[in-house]
């Protein structure tokens, strides 16, 4: 029966919290979702307001691995609860991934500080102050892989280093003006970067570090000082783009908006680091010895027999006062194949739902299909989840589909089109024009819906998948199809037991997660494209199962097939 029909199916929609706990008894996650619900130490808090902390982190020190200790801050009133690495509570903690070892949070921009001399400048980002501790010995650094530095301004150039005016210099770039500008658009360029060094610069931060020192000097010839119009980022690779994108930059403004000052994202690299290689205690409890690592002699910290010890080594500044790096050697663990949870726990790897047929997927797509776009524009006051993701799909014995954890969602006044909020959501299903303004639409939740088509699709894990170049899932995802090769990254069951109908799906998915939400179509539209194929696919079942002649019907809808995916910069 459809989702839409009756009002009592209509209500499974918005489930009270101890019906989704009955249901969650009794149901399986959609693929790819965790399998093991301990993500921490027995008796031990897990929840900083809606941030999940699994261990080695911990809220408290006998909760987590000595250099893992957060701090959740939830005495301010009308305010969530903020987890951060304590200090002076500067990095707000927003994600802690398992997967691919990262720690994703939220600071200042870098403040400048003028030297005696008004042609020059500097300022920091990072060190002790903010909790993150000494490079060498620390748990958490910021990682290269995915962060950059990004100065706006105009006759500046900028040095970067990790420790102070007399360190070896690790990126620089320089920015200038054409005399009288005073605004800067921004626009797409080949290589997707937005700033070329014409009012901004962008540069690669190619060492992993906990503190970062920046210097500022006039550009020769230039007719602007630096004060009014230096503003400097350590921020998350693609951020800046995307928060920029058509927007004319004030290049006289001392500063952005607040939340822009305030609030920029940078990714985190963490290991269990050398000191933790030591033999366990003869009362440590665990469940088996995991796969070891080169310098591990089987002390590891990879509880789960179900899970394997990967050495890994991250280049990083010395804590000498000597300009030097050193490489950084620690180790992490991860679930193995066909298991999913936290390797770091006893019993914390557990197996992974089995692979659903494509004829399910594409089931399911169509009934979460169904159940947004009733909420989109069959009640009342439409809602937007704002958390759409494979983990909030659960899936009864016959495998029909509930919606779960309506606690992000917001309701939209039917004569709004969107609402301005906090942002919330998961990071790789998250529609990155609502994290970079905050303006929440019915599209939010159709980018989300076009990652979970892209899940479906792969069987890869949006939240931790990075390509060889480092690219998103979704980023990957789109640019295999505009170089046709969407069955490099097909799961090969997809391939195996669909048509052209995949086609069709994998085209609608990409159309979904357009950076502009103004060029993805509505749930509504969305949900008639899937109808459609579905009903189309299962006519092929039908006449396949009456027909032993081997004559196939290849479905390709006409009106998806043609559509031709752009060539344009897609940031998470």
């Amino acid at each position: 029966m459809s989702l839409l029909t009756t009002a009592s199916m209509a209500r499974q929609l918005v489930l009270a919290p101890a019906v989704v706990a009955a249901l969650a008894l009794s149901s399986q996650l959609l693929l790819l979702a965790a399998a093991a619900d301990q993500i921490g130490l027995p008796g031990c808090p897990t929840i900083c307001g809606n941030v999940s902390v699994p261990y080695p982190f911990g809220i408290t020190p006998e909760c987590s691995l000595p250099g893992f200790n957060l701090t959740c801050d939830d005495t301010s009133r009308g305010m969530p609860p903020r987890l951060s690495f304590g200090g002076d509570g500067t990095l707000r903690v927003t994600n802690i991934s398992l997967d691919d070892a990262t720690v994703r949070v939220y600071g200042p921009a870098i403040e400048i500080k003028l030297s005696s001399d008004i042609d020059a400048g500097g300022g920091s980002w990072g060190g002790q102050a903010w909790g993150l501790g000494d490079g060498s010995s620390a748990a958490c650094v910021l990682s290269p892989a995915h962060n950059e530095l990004v100065v706006t301004g105009c006759g500046i150039f900028t040095e970067l280093g990790t420790t102070d005016y007399n360190s070896v210099v690790i990126g620089s770039c320089g920015s200038v003006c054409s005399p009288g500008q005073q605004y800067l658009l921004q626009t797409s360029s080949r290589s997707c970067k937005k700033c070329s060094g014409i009012g901004c610069c962008q540069t690669a931060i190619t060492k992993a570090a906990t503190f970062y020192h920046v210097r500022l000097t006039a550009i020769i010839g230039a007719t602007t000082p630096v004060r009014p119009t230096g503003t400097l980022f350590v921020a998350e690779e693609g951020w800046f783009d995307s928060r920029s994108t058509g927007t004319a930059i004030n290049l006289t403004a001392a500063k952005f908006d607040e939340d822009m000052m305030t609030s920029v994202p940078a990714v985190l690299a963490w290991m269990i680091p050398p000191s933790m290689l030591q033999e366990p205690a003869a009362s440590e409890p665990r469940d088996g010895k995991a796969t070891t690592c080169t310098k591990d002699t089987g002390a590891t910290v990879c509880h789960s027999r179900y899970s394997s010890c990967t050495n890994t080594t991250i280049q990083t500044s010395s804590s000498s006062s000597e300009p030097t790096y050193v490489d950084k050697i620690g180790y992490t663990c991860k679930c193995l194949d066909g298991y999913k949870g936290n390797p770091y726990l006893i019993d914390g790897c557990q197996d992974a739902p089995i692979s659903l047929s494509w004829r399910d997927r594409l089931r399911i797509a169509v009934e979460i299909a169904r159940a947004l776009t009733y909420l989109h524009s069959f009640v009342s006051m439409p809602i937007i989840h704002r958390d759409i993701k494979s983990a909030n799909i659960l899936l009864d014995d016959n495998l029909n589909v509930k919606l779960a954890d309506f606690g992000a969602s917001r309701y939209i006044p039917v004569d709004q089109s969107g609402v301005d909020t906090v942002v919330q959501g998961t990071l790789g299903y998250l529609d990155p024009m609502y994290h970079s303004t905050g303006h929440l639409t019915e599209k939010s939740d159709v980018y989300s819906f076009g990652v979970l088509l892209i899940e479906l699709l792969t069987r890869k894990k949006p939240v931790s998948y990075r390509s060889v170049h480092g690219y998103s899932l979704t980023k990957h995802f789109v640019a295999l199809i505009s170089e046709g090769k969407l069955f490099d990254i097909l799961d090969p069951q997809v391939s195996k037991e669909g048509d052209g109908e995949v086609i069709d799906v994998a085209l609608l998915a990409a159309i979904c997660v357009k950076l502009n939400g103004e060029d993805r179509p509505t749930m509504r539209k969305i949900e008639m494209a899937l109808e459609s194929i579905h009903a189309s696919k299962e006519y092929v079942l039908i006449s396949a199962t009456d027909d032993e002649s081997e004559n196939w019907i290849q479905v390709n809808d006409a009106t998806l097939g043609e559509m031709g995916i752009e060539d344009a910069c897609w940031n998470e």
